[in-house]
């Protein structure tokens, strides 16, 4: 009888110092961990907390650290796989916004409040653009994902569109924002990585990688409609990757496939 175990590496980094608790192997015994992750595809970055019991506490007062009382961060990164032994896939990669230290509970608990996409706002929280004239609508993208240190994937099948005297202030993850309330067709967001601004059509635009989510693949009982799609309920596989897309494929529910 195959034998399961649930795996996970946390990794986070303040400052200059990374530090990194894992729990990898069958044999291993480290910390218990507990986590609240969301997670979207359109435009939305992931979130969520991360509790951690028994750390030292000298531990504590490091990931304390990451966040003053005035509300100042430090240069912070935190990043979460979890999976089972052998195959784990990442839930959260972020930064830490809040921090709740608890020194005097018995199992000395501290919860990390973690957003994805915003370590570029901590560095520089006010950006400036301005292009004259007409404006290839691809070249505001580009300077976009300069300013939130991404690469650009532009969908080759968007027809040429111009913005006239573009201008911008305000956070780089603003401009991002800003991006979405041109074009209607198109669909704007930061991948699964964090590290790619897509900028695709709805409607017949390129195709990104899509995993099958079935029965055979990890799919627990029918999906409910929704406003916003389908809300499914599947067996943890790393091959579905926390904010990517995934292929619906139902047995009886044919309708709801896409």
């Amino acid at each position: 009888m195959a034998q399961f175990k649930r795996a996970w590496r946390l990794q986070i980094q303040v400052g200059n110092i990374v530090k990194t608790f894992q729990e990898l192997d069958y044999q291993e015994q480290s910390l218990k961990i507990e986590f609240d992750i969301s997670n979207a595809v359109y435009g939305g970055f992931s979130s969520g907390s991360i509790s951690i019991y028994n750390l030292a506490q000298s531990d504590m007062e490091f990931l304390n650290s990451s966040v003053s009382p005035f509300g100042n961060f430090k240069r912070n990164k935190v990043s979460l796989e979890a999976g089972y032994v052998g195959e784990i896939g990442v839930i959260l990669s972020g930064n830490i916004i809040a921090v709740d230290c608890d020194f005097t509970s018995v199992d000395n608990r501290i919860t990390l409040t973690a957003q994805g996409g915003i370590q570029n706002n901590l560095l520089k929280n006010s950006v400036q653009t301005s292009l004259k004239g007409l404006v290839d609508f691809k070249s505001i993208c580009q300077e976009c994902a300069k300013h939130n240190d991404l690469i650009l994937r532009y969908d080759k099948n968007i027809t040429k569109r111009n913005i006239q005297d573009y201008s911008f202030l305000g956070s780089p993850y603003q401009m991002i924002e800003e991006l979405k309330q041109f074009f209607s067709d198109l669909n704007i967001f930061i991948d699964e990585t964090g590290k790619v601004l897509n900028v695709l059509l709805f409607e017949k635009g390129e195709k990104i990688n899509e995993q099958e989510l079935s029965s055979s693949t990890g799919l627990i009982g029918k999906p409910k409609p929704t406003a916003q799609g389908c809300s499914v309920i599947s067996m943890l596989n790393i091959n579905f990757k926390a904010g990517g897309f995934e292929k619906l494929k139902n047995e009886s529910l044919s309708s709801l496939d896409g």
